[in-house]
Order: C-alpha cells, then sequence, then structure tokens
C-alpha cells in the first residue's frame, strides 16, 4: 500500500530527540518484501568474454535505464565497482509518474501531494504539487529495473577507454556501443578528453536518517547561514531523509546537517555526493554519456533520478538502433546530442533561479518565493519543470521503434489538478 501524506496541517522538520540510524540500503529487495524477481546474471572475471555487442558502465539509474532499453537481443556487459543497489548516493524522491511508468510502484516509501517551503523569519509556504512526488527505496528498485534487463553484470573499477577498449581492474573488454554512466567522475568521458570534468556547475549533497514520520516534502531556504545552498526533510514511510545541499560545491557541510539534526552525524550514517548541474557533452569520441556522468542533474533542487532515468533511455533505445543496423553510431551520438541540447534553455533558467535565490536579502527572497507559489503561477512552473524531461517517455520494458516512436500517456494516479 502506498502511504500518503496524513496530516495536511503537519509543519514537519526534524525533531531533536530520535538517534539516527545507518542508511540501510542494500543491493537486494528488503527481507521484508515480497518480490518476485530474479538477479541478472553475473559473470566471473576469469569467464567473462573481452567481446560484447554493449557495455554500460555504472549501474545505477542512467546505467541500469539504458541497459534495460538495449533490449534481450543485444549481448550487455554492466560494470560497476558496488553490487547493484547497495551504494545509494540519492535522496530517492522523484515525481511518481516515473514510478509508474517503470511500473515500480513497489519501490515506493511514501506519497507526496505536498511541499513546504521553510522561509527565514521562520514563514512557511505550503503548495499542492501538480504533480505528487514519491520518496522510494533505492535497493529494490535497482532491483526491479535489473531484473527487466538480460545484461550480464562485472563487479569491477572501471579505469577508462583506452584503444577503444573499456579498462577495468577486472580485465579489458571492448563492444560495438560503450555507454558511460558511471557518475559525477565520468570515469570513461574523463578518460579521453582532458577538463571533461570540470569544478564549475558541481554541488554536493549529503543526508542521514531519522527514525521518526512526517508528511509533507519540507526545504529550508536560506537556513542557518547558507545561502547558496537548502535544507530538506523527505519523509519516507517509517523513517525521514534529512539532508543539506550546496551550489556549488566547498564549505562547511557536516556540521549544518549536525545543527540541523540536533546532534552528532557519524560518517557511516551518511550517504550523498556530487550533483553536476552544468550540462557536459553528451556525446565524447565513440562514448554515449548519460545521468551524472553528463552534468544532468537540475539545477536548484538538484533532481537527477528523471534526467537521469529518461535520457538513459533515449540512449539505450539509440544504441540498440546502432545494434540493429538502423542507425550508424556517429547517427545516434548526433540525435543523443541534440536531444540533451534541448534541455539547456531549462538549465540556464534554473540555474539563473539558482543565482538570484543566493543572493537575494531574506526579505526579498521572502516576497519572491509568495509570489511564485501563488496558485496559478505554481502550477505553470510545475508544469515547465516537468517538461524538462516528461516522465511520460519512459517504458517499463524494451520499447520497439527508436527515439521517435510514439509513447502512451502517463496515469491518472500521478496527476492531480
Amino acid at each position: 500500500m502506498l502511504r500518503r501524506n496524513a496530516h495536511p496541517n503537519a509543519a514537519g522538520g526534524p525533531t531533536g530527540s530520535d538517534p539516527l540510524v545507518t542508511d540501510a540500503s542494500v543491493s537486494r529487495p528488503p527481507a521484508s518484501g515480497s518480490l518476485p524477481i530474479a538477479p541478472s546474471p553475473a559473470v566471473s572475471p576469469a569467464t567473462t568474454p573481452m567481446d560484447w555487442d554493449a557495455i554500460v558502465v555504472g549501474a545505477s539509474f542512467a546505467g541500469l535505464a539504458a541497459a534495460q532499453e538495449l533490449g534481450p537481443a543485444a549481448r550487455v556487459l554492466l560494470i560497476d565497482r558496488h553490487p547493484v543497489g547497495q551504494q545509494q548516493t540519492s535522496a530517492c524522491a522523484t515525481p511518481l509518474a516515473v514510478l509508474e511508468r517503470l511500473d515500480a510502484l513497489e519501490s515506493v516509501e511514501q506519497v507526496h501531494e505536498w511541499f513546504s517551503i521553510h522561509l527565514p523569519g521562520g514563514r512557511v509556504l505550503r503548495l499542492r504539487l501538480h504533480y505528487p512526488f514519491a520518496t522510494f527505496d533505492y535497493g529494490r528498485f535497482c532491483a526491479l529495473l535489473l531484473a527487466r534487463t538480460e545484461a550480464h553484470f562485472l563487479l569491477a573499477s572501471a579505469r577508462g577507454i583506452d584503444g577503444g577498449r573499456v579498462v577495468t581492474d577486472r580485465g579489458v573488454f571492448q563492444a560495438r556501443v560503450v555507454i558511460d554512466a558511471s557518475g559525477a567522475h565520468a570515469v570513461l568521458a574523463s578518460s579521453l578528453r582532458r577538463g571533461y570534468v570540470s569544478l564549475r556547475g558541481r554541488g554536493v549533497g549529503i543526508e542521514c536518517r531519522v527514525p521518526s514520520v512526517g508528511d509533507d516534502l519540507h526545504f529550508w531556504l536560506h537556513h542557518d547561514g547558507l545561502r547558496r545552498g537548502y535544507h530538506w526533510d523527505f519523509p519516507s514511510g517509517d523513517h525521514r531523509r534529512v539532508g543539506v545541499g550546496r551550489f556549488p560545491a566547498g564549505g562547511e557541510i557536516k556540521g549544518l546537517l549536525q545543527r540541523f539534526t540536533g546532534r552528532p552525524v557519524r560518517a557511516s550514517d551518511l550517504h550523498g555526493g556530487i550533483l553536476p548541474y552544468r550540462l557536459r557533452e553528451p556525446a565524447v569520441d565513440g562514448l554515449l554519456v548519460v545521468g551524472d556522468a553528463a552534468g544532468q542533474c537540475l539545477p536548484l533542487g538538484g533532481e537527477g533520478i528523471r534526467t537521469a532515468l529518461v535520457l538513459g533511455q533515449v540512449a539505450g533505445r539509440l544504441s540498440r538502433d546502432v545494434l540493429d543496423g538502423r542507425l550508424a553510431l556517429g547517427t545516434a551520438q548526433a540525435l543523443y546530442r541534440r536531444q540533451v541540447r534541448a534541455m539547456r534553455p531549462y538549465f540556464a533558467t534554473l540555474t539563473a533561479i539558482q543565482w538570484v535565490m543566493a543572493v537575494a536579502p531574506d526579505a526579498v527572497l521572502s516576497a519572491i518565493m509568495a509570489i511564485a507559489c501563488g496558485r496559478w503561477l505554481s502550477v505553470l512552473a510545475q508544469r515547465k519543470y516537468w517538461d524538462v524531461a516528461d516522465p511520460t517517455h519512459l517504458r517499463s520494458g524494451p520499447s520497439r521503434g527508436s527515439l521517435g516512436s510514439p509513447v502512451g500517456s502517463s496515469r491518472t494516479l500521478s496527476r492531480m489538478v
């Protein structure tokens, strides 16, 4: 059963009485769940073939989405240095429509129809989400996506590209198509192009779990002296994910989280990582680069799950067209590059809003947010934000045809009027 907000007038926010618990995300569904799936075939380095149809480096959101779209006919090698679903770096909140389209509602921990913004001076603005969000279990979600691929998984650390081959600490492999979904450090792309990973346009976020319940999604602006960033509190069933994000990265962050929660935070209690919010070149030499590796994390809110999944599936479909002989690799790269570049105006607008919110005096920020949260303007803004990476283009299984294939509309549960 999906847990929806139960108390519309609850203020939410961190409490200071309960001890923090260690993040317990795992690579397999929780023991308490009943998820009838089989793991993807694992391969031993000693028996792994050197030649594949496609190689995907990175087995999180973008990589799993791409591997799924490559389909059962392709021989796909999926490489990651961690077991699938184990290394959570995300707050795991995304529009409910994303999970519906991927048929992953079993991973949902809580559905959120309200959003609260805490302003300087204690004022709280509360608005209804035109598109409900959901917090979800990372390990369970990844297990669902992995079970729908025919990819062979190799636990290994990728080192880069050498002579068109993927170099790892477990061997060297080659394929007709290679997708870099290795995260913010873009291991493959950065090995081919010096300076590909820039210090510009990078944020950082960390969070911990608090064992208590809540309702709305909460954000705090200009809290505890943090102007270029925000604090958050995301209720997730029987716990809350409480965190801090900074844009750009740099400066104190763990201390901010400790003061926010009101108690010491151990390193083992934390997860998080870099939030690359400046678009990078999505096609480098023979690679397609997706997700955080391509800087596809949205500015302002730091959302990267939706863009990683949508563009991961686009990259996977185009790669399958290359393998099937419908497209040349260069044509597929050009189509993918065009798709990503169409997002540039949205990224520029969100970056500008992020800057204004950082430099605005507290009174001005409060006035701006009060106007932005008005009913009609907030709905318009949410629709534009939705359009950046429309979840209705997602599919729960490999699609037929290529990028231009029509897709159905999202289910009504995910849209509120």
